[in-house]
């Protein structure tokens, strides 16, 4: 059964493509297209966090890195290809940072693969039109939202504290059945 967070990153792919085609048609006629989607794929990464993060702290400390990353970007609105680079890489960044601390050249490699796949699902999916914008969004998104399947399982607690009346009556049971030591130690002598 598919945990809840991978629902929620395979909702927000769904999102993310189909308000690709809302934004466009909104913002394309004012901006330019190029530039519209430019600014969408850098919007993507910043909100991503909240719906991939374990916990709202961990999902808010990823939403301020991945604005601060990208807000540079955001100003100088770099051609699509690259927006997208950049979304990758904020997405790699903040979740190997926060969301799923990784430490080695595994994360680093599984991140690079999601990054790649991502990034090569998006170009697949391609096309000059909306529709095919659309799609590409929504491709990059979906191979996303894999990683949230390399998280760690919530550990969960080993045993619960132990009650303090069967502690005390361990003890009490303890003391009745030990040996007697003077008893034994007064008749050797």
């Amino acid at each position: 059964m598919p945990s809840a967070r991978l629902l929620c990153c395979l909702f927000f792919a769904a999102a993310a493509g189909l308000g690709a085609l809302a934004w466009l048609d909104a913002m394309g006629p004012r901006w330019g297209t190029a530039r519209a989607l430019s600014l969408y794929l850098l919007m993507l990464p910043v909100a991503y966090p909240l719906v991939a993060a374990p916990s709202l702290k961990k999902g808010l400390l990823a939403v301020a890195m991945g604005g601060a990353l990208t807000a540079p970007f955001a100003i100088w609105l770099p051609d699509p290809r690259a927006a997208a680079l950049v979304s990758a890489l904020v997405v790699s960044v903040s979740r190997a940072i926060v969301l799923v601390p990784t430490r080695g050249l595994a994360g680093l490699g599984r991140e690079a693969v999601l990054a790649a796949g991502a990034l090569g699902a998006g170009a697949l999916a391609f096309d000059s039109s909306e529709l095919g914008t659309s799609l590409a969004v929504w491709s990059f998104w979906l191979i996303q939202a894999a990683g949230v399947l390399f998280a760690p399982a919530a550990q969960q607690s080993v045993q619960p504290a132990p009650d303090p009346f069967e502690q005390a009556h361990a003890a009490a049971v303890k003391i009745l059945l030990a040996p007697e030591r003077g008893v034994t130690d007064k008749a050797a002598e």
